[in-house]
């Protein structure tokens, strides 16, 4: 797991020696930028405090405003600081934050375009590359692009005296990465509603989107993660954010990333917003409805790691309901399947069919082990369960058995009765054989 220290303050962001306090904020609404933010060395040592009690990396976000650029002493005492305190737990640096946006946030004059990026991100990165020894193989993350528009392709391949940006810095950086959410929350005219998340084909398009101009022998050589991403923009949306919609929105959202061959994610929380993964609410820190998306997919995903970890799209017939296989060393070990249907009435059975090769006899016998990720409606915001637990302590969600588990004829079927009206459905294959899809 890595959690980025980064975001909007990252670019009015300074380092204090000689700070008694982890950290330090200073508003004032009439400039911009509107927020300060002092750091101290002790921010670094409670990083290094938390990757001791559990496994954490460290995205560290360092300051890319003009000052840092004419004068990167600060940025590099940043740096030098935290590689002293969290070491080999920082998984990367990243250099400014969306600076495809600094025109309109008004961190660089107009007309500041992706050739003025180069030309002032290169000779930083190479005084961090000198300063920091851990760049050399922790590495920098470059890009860290917003929705301004630029391309990641266009970076990687942009000239720099006849050599190209990968090609002069691939071998200290770590990857690239962009900042993406689903819909926006800026938009008053359009403002989002609950089917923006429930929306199958529209999910996929954002991803591909992400992904555009990337060719799969580009996502080989270097990591590619998506360093920002959820459900609305602008802090979420209530009734909508925090739905058991965004929930299954996530779902669907990461595995058809791991589908395109995205490296990793960080799915972003700030305070105050609707999307947190978890808020604290009299005192009480409460999940909320996506922390039950990142406990179906760390499940999924438990303990598999490496180039034999594959996803691949199944077809269930229904665009609605979207299904995925997991491969780890070609063997096919467990399949996601995601409800995104709106139901008729809230108690309904559904009949999945997936087409797997299953031409051999053992095949038969072998079992499915299920887990499902169940509430009321798409509009809960509580009363949900993960593998038949919660974490608010409810208890009163109405049990839905499987009624039918069975295989026949190159086919895994299975019905479901008593389906709630929205839920996921990871099956797990136990003791399989190398299997395909059709």
């Amino acid at each position: 797991m890595n959690i980025s220290r980064c975001g909007d303050t990252q670019d009015s962001t300074w380092y204090d020696a000689n700070l008694s306090t982890d950290i330090t904020v200073m508003r004032n609404l009439s400039m911009v930028p509107n927020e300060w933010v002092t750091l101290g060395p002790l921010a670094f040592d409670r990083m290094n405090t938390m990757s001791s009690t559990m496994p954490i990396n460290w995205i560290i976000g360092l300051n890319f405003n003009v000052s840092s650029v004419e004068n990167p002493e600060n940025v590099l005492a940043m740096a030098i600081a935290a590689e002293s305190s969290i070491g080999e737990n920082i998984y990367a640096f990243e250099i400014g934050n969306e600076p495809d946006n600094f025109v309109t946030v008004k961190q660089r004059p107009p007309g500041w375009n992706m050739a003025d990026y180069v030309q002032e991100w290169a000779p930083l990165a190479l005084k961090l590359q000198q300063a920091v020894p851990s760049t050399k193989h922790q590495g920098i993350e470059a890009a860290v692009f917003g929705g301004g528009g630029w391309r990641i392709p266009d970076l990687l391949n942009y000239d720099i005296n006849g050599s190209t940006f990968i090609d002069l810095f691939q071998s200290s950086t770590k990857g690239v990465s962009k900042h993406q959410y689903q819909t926006s929350n800026c938009n008053l005219l359009n403002p989002p509603v609950l089917q923006d998340l429930l929306n199958h084909s529209s999910i996929e398009n954002k991803v591909k989107y992400a992904v555009s101009g990337l060719s799969s022998d580009d996502l080989a050589k270097y990591s590619f993660r998506l360093g920002e991403f959820n459900s609305v923009s602008c802090e979420g949306r209530s009734g909508v954010s925090n739905s058991f919609a965004s929930a299954l929105w996530a779902i669907d959202y990461m595995m058809l990333l791991a589908y395109y061959n995205v490296t990793a994610c960080n799915i972003h929380n700030r305070f105050p917003s609707y999307y947190n993964i978890a808020d604290r609410v009299g005192g009480v820190w409460k999940a909320q409805p996506v922390w039950y998306s990142l406990l179906f997919i760390a499940q999924t995903f438990g303990g598999m790691k490496g180039n034999g970890v594959s996803v691949t799209s199944l077809a269930t017939g229904d665009p609605d309901m979207p299904a995925y296989g997991l491969y780890n060393q070609a063997i096919l070990t467990s399949i996601v399947v995601i409800n995104l249907k709106q139901p008729s009435s809230e108690y309904q059975d559904q009949n999945i069919t997936l087409i797997i090769d299953t031409s051999k006899s053992q095949y038969s016998t072998q079992p499915l082990y299920l887990s499902s990720l169940v509430t009321k409606t798409v509009e809960s915001q509580t009363v949900i369960r993960w593998a038949n637990q919660t974490m608010d302590g409810s208890i009163n969600v109405r049990p839905s058995p499987i009624r039918s588990l069975y295989q026949h004829s190159q086919h895994i079927c299975w019905s479901i009765g008593n389906l709630l009206s929205k839920r996921a459905l990871l099956l797990v294959l136990l003791g399989f054989p190398e299997t395909s899809i059709l």
